[in-house]
């Protein structure tokens, strides 16, 4: 649907009428939850307020965000964070969780992105490749070399793609993630562990 209007000095424009719809932007001030970069919230803001009546971002760094989120009942929430944690005090790994996904599910809030069983395999690249491998798709030969016992006997050959297996959003993917030789493996699996 377009409306037209006239505008001064009788010249007419068409403008496409907006979309009535509200959609808020997540992020978090806390780099860990965060996935997506401050320049690309406003970005998708910005293209977004061209279509739609309603466009906001939130940061959400704890459930309280959350809860005030989910209070202003947008029709759709752009994830740019996957979970909150329930005690600050706590490092990442120890603090109880909340998906964002599950909570905006559970109160009938569409999203993008993954609900929380895919996001969880990204924290578990082998258990993402077993269950790729169960339901009949080829994936590519691996290995795992662990942090305690690390290993870097293969029968792969080079070159190598090298990723943390408990990390999401390409973290710990840089230049050296490549690697051609089993010095740079070494080096690469040394610098994932620390």
């Amino acid at each position: 649907m377009k409306l037209t209007s006239i505008l001064e000095g009788g010249i007419q424009a068409t403008f496409p009428k907006k979309i009535n719809k509200y959609i808020e932007i997540v992020g978090s001030t806390n780099p860990r939850l965060n996935a997506m970069a401050l320049d690309s919230r406003l970005t998708i803001a910005a293209t977004l307020r061209k279509h739609y009546t309603k466009v906001g971002i939130t940061i959400v760094n704890n459930m309280d965000d959350l809860q005030a989120l989910v209070a202003k009942k947008p029709d759709l929430v752009v994830l740019g964070m996957k979970l909150v944690l329930l005690d600050p005090a706590k490092s990442y790994d120890d603090s109880p969780k909340v998906w964002l996904s599950t909570y905006l599910e559970e109160n009938s809030i569409a999203y993008t992105g993954s609900d929380t069983i895919a996001l969880a395999l990204e924290f578990n690249k082998h258990e993402a490749k077993q269950k790729t491998i169960d339901a009949g798709l080829r994936s590519s030969a691996f290995f795992i070399s662990t942090i305690i016992k690390p290993t870097f006997k293969h029968k792969l050959q080079f070159p190598l793609f090298v990723k943390p297996t408990n990390r999401g959003d390409s973290k710990g993917i840089d230049e050296q993630s490549v690697v051609y030789t089993n010095a740079e493996l070494k080096a690469k699996i040394t610098i994932n562990t620390q």
